[in-house]
C-alpha cells in the first residue's frame, strides 16, 4: 500500500461524506493491573490524523478508564465502526489477542487492524493468531490513511511497513476529545520528543522504529498545551518521552517556554540522572513540577555495568541527592534478576535505596523481552521459566512477588522471590495494614525473613502514615480547584490522590 510523505500530515484534505469511515481504536487492560493515570497517547496522535481527514473515532482506553465500563461488543454495536484498531503492548498482549480473536467470531466482515510495541517485535504471534488483517510496525503515523480507507478482510494479515521518515512537526493535535468519557482527563500526556539513544540491555526499545532520537519545535509543544488547558484548565501535563533530556539545553528552553505561558503542574515520568543538574532542577520546579523519577536498576557494580545504561552509579546517587536537595519528592526503580545477579549482590540496591531514602520506588522482576540482550544472556547462561506473554493467573496484593520469569544455577526462582521481599521489608516499602499483616507475616515465615518483619514494622507504620498525609495534601487541592464532586469521584473510583 503506498503512504504519505511527512509534509503532507500538515495539509491533509478532508474526504467527501460518502467517503468518511467510522474508527473505534482500543487499548487493552491487561488482568490484575492497575489503571494508568493518563490516556493513550499513540492513539490519540492516530486519532487526530483521521479527524483532520474528516473520519469520525472514538477510542476505548481500558487501561485508563475506571468502575463498570462497556464491553467492546457494547460499542460495536452502538458506535457501529467500519473497522477497528486495537494497540498492544508485550504486558496486555493476551488480552489484546482475546479482543481481536473475540471480534473476528462476533464480527467476521468487521476488518481489525493492530499495532504498537508488541506487533512490532511479536509480529509472528500476531500471524498466528489469525485475527488481523492489518499489522502495522512501527510507526504508523504515514500509512494510516491508506490502510483505513481501503480496509478490507484478508485471507491472511497484510503487513504494513512504514519507509518514509517521520517528521514530529508534521503530525496534527493529539484528539483527546475522540476518547470515551474524556471529560475525566486529568493528565494530559505530550510528547515532547520521540525514541531514545540508549541501549539498556533490558529494553525493548533497542528494536523499535523509534529508538532514534527525534524532537518537536518547541512552539509547537506549548501549542498543544494551550489548546489542550483552553478544553480542561485543570490538567496536569506529563512530559513521556523517552528521554527528555537528551539534548538539556533544547529542554531547558521548553521549560522556560513552559513556565511563561502555562501555570499548570508538570509532570516528567522519564528522567536519566546524567541529564539532571541544579540548573534543570530549578526551572522544573518554577514549572510546578513536585516529583522527580530516576531509574538506578541496580546498584552493584558488577551488575550495574552489564545493564549497559552509559551513566555510573556515582551518577545516579548525586543525582538522587540533588533532587532531594531542591526539595523534589524522588521516585526510584529497580529491576531484581538482573544477568550476574544474585541473593547477596541485591543487597547492595537495597543499601542504595536506605541511602537516598526515596519517597517512592518501584522494584520490578527481570523480564526477558525479545530481542533484548537479556533475553539472549539468560538463553545461554539461565533457564526461561514462563513466557513473557502469558499472564499471571493468580491475584496479588501490592506487596506479593509474581512467579520469576527466569533463574540461573546462582539465583534460582525462590531466592529471587526472597530478593523481592528482602527489598520490600528491608527498605520498608510495604504499607502497614491491619487486615494484610497475617499474610505478610507468613511471606516472613516462608522466606526466613521474620527478623526483618520485625524492624519493618515501625518502617510500614511510619510509611502509611506518610502516604496518608500526602492523600489530605492533595485532596485538599483537589476541593480549592475543582470542588467536592471531583474529589467524591476521585475517590469511587479509587483514583490515586498523590
Amino acid at each position: 500500500m503506498t503512504q504519505m510523505q511527512s509534509k503532507e500530515l500538515q495539509n491533509i484534505r478532508k474526504v467527501g461524506e460518502h467517503e468518511r469511515k467510522r474508527v473505534l481504536l482500543i487499548n487493552p487492560k491487561k488482568i490484575g493491573s492497575s489503571n494508568v493515570t493518563f490516556p493513550h497517547n499513540g492513539l490519540a496522535i492516530l486519532s487526530g490524523i483521521l479527524k483532520k481527514r474528516g473520519h469520525e473515532t472514538l477510542i476505548v482506553d481500558y487501561a485508563f478508564l475506571r468502575g463498570k465500563i462497556p464491553s467492546v461488543f457494547n460499542f460495536i454495536e452502538k458506535f457501529k465502526p467500519d473497522l477497528v484498531g486495537v494497540s498492544m503492548y508485550a504486558f496486555n498482549a493476551r488480552e489484546g489477542m482475546e479482543i481481536i480473536s473475540e471480534i473476528n467470531k462476533s464480527s467476521p466482515n468487521l476488518p481489525i487492524i493492530t499495532g504498537g510495541p508488541f506487533a512490532t517485535l511479536y509480529t509472528d504471534e500476531l500471524k498466528k493468531n489469525k485475527s488481523a488483517d492489518y499489522i502495522f510496525i512501527g510507526e504508523a503515523e504515514l500509512t494510516l490513511l491508506n490502510v483505513v480507507e481501503n480496509a478490507k478482510k484478508e485471507r491472511v494479515p497484510k503487513i504494513i511497513n512504514s519507509n518514509s521518515p517521520l517528521d514530529l512537526n508534521d503530525i496534527p493535535i493529539p484528539e483527546f476529545k475522540s476518547f470515551y468519557q474524556w471529560e475525566i482527563i486529568r493528565n494530559y500526556p505530550i510528547m515532547t520528543s520521540r525514541g531514545c539513544p540508549f541501549k539498556c540491555s533490558f529494553c525493548v526499545g533497542i528494536n523499535l522504529a523509534h529508538k532514534r532520537w527525534r524532537h518537536r519545535e518547541i512552539e509547537g509543544c506549548i501549542k498543544e498545551i494551550k489548546s489542550a488547558l483552553e478544553i480542561s484548565p485543570h490538567l496536569r501535563i506529563s512530559i513521556f518521552d523517552d528521554c527528555p533530556t537528551v539534548w538539556k539545553e533544547r529542554f531547558k528552553q521548553f521549560l522556560r517556554a513552559y513556565k511563561k505561558e502555562t501555570n499548570a503542574n508538570l509532570n516528567v515520568i522519564n528522567t536519566r540522572a546524567d541529564g539532571i543538574d541544579r540548573e534543570l532542577l530549578i526551572l522544573l520546579k518554577e514549572c510546578n513540577c513536585r516529583e522527580i523519577g530516576i531509574g538506578v536498576e541496580h546498584a552493584h557494580p558488577e551488575v550495574f555495568k552489564h545493564v549497559n545504561k552509559g551513566e555510573t552509579l556515582k551518577e545516579i546517587e548525586d543525582a538522587c541527592n540533588l533532587v532531594k536537595d531542591c526539595g523534589f519528592g524522588l521516585t526510584i526503580s529497580f529491576v531484581v534478576g538482573l544477568p550476574y545477579d544474585n541473593l547477596e549482590r541485591i543487597k547492595e540496591s537495597i543499601k542504595f535505596a536506605n541511602r537516598v531514602k526515596p519517597n517512592h520506588m518501584t522494584i520490578n522482576p527481570i523480564v526477558p523481552f525479545r530481542g533484548t540482550p537479556v533475553r539472549a544472556w539468560f538463553e545461554k547462561n539461565g533457564t526461561i521459566l514462563r513466557n513473557e506473554l502469558e499472564p499471571y493467573e493468580k491475584s496479588l496484593d501490592a506487596f506479593e512477588c509474581e512467579e520469576p520469569y527466569v533463574e540461573t544455577p546462582d539465583f534460582n526462582r525462590y531466592e529471587r522471590r526472597k530478593a523481592f521481599y528482602m527489598f520490600m521489608f528491608r527498605t520498608g516499602y510495604i504499607l502497614f495494614k491491619w487486615n494484610k499483616l497475617r499474610k505478610v507475616w507468613s511471606i516472613a515465615k516462608q522466606y526466613g525473613l521474620k527478623e526483618d518483619f520485625m524492624l519493618w514494622i515501625p518502617k510500614g507504620i511510619k510509611r502509611n502514615f506518610i502516604l496518608k498525609k500526602m492523600e489530605a495534601i492533595y485532596a485538599i487541592e483537589i476541593l480549592r480547584k475543582e470542588g467536592v464532586r471531583e474529589l467524591i469521584r476521585r475517590h469511587k473510583q479509587r483514583i490515586k490522590l498523590y
